[in-house]
């Protein structure tokens, strides 16, 4: 299984469009989970804890979670996953992307799916 992360944006219209779009294996959870948390999200489902949330409300909590990730670089790579699909560098990386994103697209909504 996996993360799809999508930033969207309401046309009005009835049908959103989606600015960017993301994916990450869910053999990860563990370090997004404690990541998010520590930056003051309730994230007991990994990133899903972004699902339905404005982008530029996120942001803040995206720095955190980057920030708290690269000064316990070890802490986090005990959660890297056994069958190597996915570790440390992946979520580091993946959480930038995302973060680039909500910066792009401040009024976007982050919807995420799994």
């Amino acid at each position: 299984m996996s993360y799809d992360v999508f930033f969207t944006y309401d046309t009005n219209n009835g049908e959103p469009i989606v600015l960017d779009s993301f994916n990450h294996t869910f053999n990860c959870t563990r370090m997004f989970c404690d990541s998010l948390r520590l930056a003051g999200l309730h994230a007991t489902d990994g990133i899903k804890a972004l699902d339905k949330k404005l982008a530029k409300d996120m942001k803040p909590f995206l720095s955190e979670a980057i920030m708290d990730m690269q000064n316990r670089k070890e802490y986090y790579e005990m959660f890297n996953s056994p069958n190597d699909w996915g570790n440390y560098d992946s979520v580091l990386n993946f959480l930038k992307d995302i973060e680039a994103a909500a910066i792009k697209y401040p009024n976007s909504i982050i919807e995420v799916s799994y």
